[in-house]
């Protein structure tokens, strides 16, 4: 029986409380035994999910900041830095918007180069989730 599976037999009860930040979750089988008449059982297993705790949200190291580029020249901008407490999957999305024409690159590196019509303040959105 894993470590976060407490069985109370005075109460017939189990209670899982998983607060382990290191278990990475996964995938149990329980077989549950009830007697129903004096020495006559039913059996059934169930299958039980686990899940990572989740620690806190990847987040940049440093934190984005709004950058500034002069027209004719090229900015790169480096996103490789994430940094995330439990190391599990994550999903990036980056959205350059009206950025796309003067904007190259793929993640995590980028490259902006604005022509003289391109002159503005434009954004970039960039979420992270763990």
């Amino acid at each position: 029986m894993p470590s976060f599976v407490d069985v109370d037999t005075s109460t017939n009860t189990f209670t899982i409380e998983n607060y382990d930040l290191t278990h990475k979750g996964g995938i149990y089988t329980v077989l549950i035994k009830v007697e129903i008449n004096s020495g006559e059982f039913i059996e059934k297993q169930m299958k039980i999910t686990v899940h990572s705790y989740n620690s806190g949200p990847p987040y940049f190291s440093p934190p984005l900041a709004n950058r500034k580029v002069t027209v004719g020249k090229s900015l790169k901008i480096d996103l490789s830095e994430i940094i995330d407490p439990d190391n599990d999957s994550l999903d990036i999305v980056i959205v350059l918007g009206m950025n796309r024409p003067f904007m190259s690159g793929d993640f995590p590196n980028y490259i902006v180069k604005p022509r003289a019509s391109d002159v503005g303040v434009y954004t970039v959105f960039v979420s992270l989730k763990d």
